[in-house]
C-alpha cells in the first residue's frame, strides 16, 4: 500500500483496501477490524428492523430502529 493509503482513515477505503491493510500492515488491527465488521452487523440488523415495520407495524419496533440508528457509526469511532 503506498503511504497515502496508510493515512486514510479506515471508513474511507474501499474493501478491498481494507481486506489488504487488514493482511499486510500492523493497522488495522483486531479491534478496529471487529468495530467495522460490528457497525456492518448493526446496519443489518437497522435494514431488517426497517423492512419488518414496513411488512408489519409492531408496538416497540420503530423505538428499536431508532435506537439501533443512533448506534450506526459509533463502533467506528475507534477506527480513526
Amino acid at each position: 500500500m503506498s503511504a497515502t493509503r496508510s493515512e486514510t482513515p479506515l471508513w474511507e477505503l474501499t474493501l478491498a483496501q481494507f481486506r489488504e491493510a487488514t493482511a499486510s500492515r500492523g493497522m488495522p488491527g483486531c479491534g478496529a477490524v471487529a468495530a467495522v465488521v460490528a457497525d456492518c452487523g448493526l446496519a443489518l440488523v437497522v435494514k431488517a428492523l426497517r423492512v419488518s415495520e414496513k411488512r408489519e407495524r409492531r408496538e416497540g419496533r420503530v423505538d428499536l430502529l431508532q435506537s439501533a440508528q443512533a448506534l450506526l457509526g459509533r463502533p467506528g469511532g475507534l477506527c480513526r
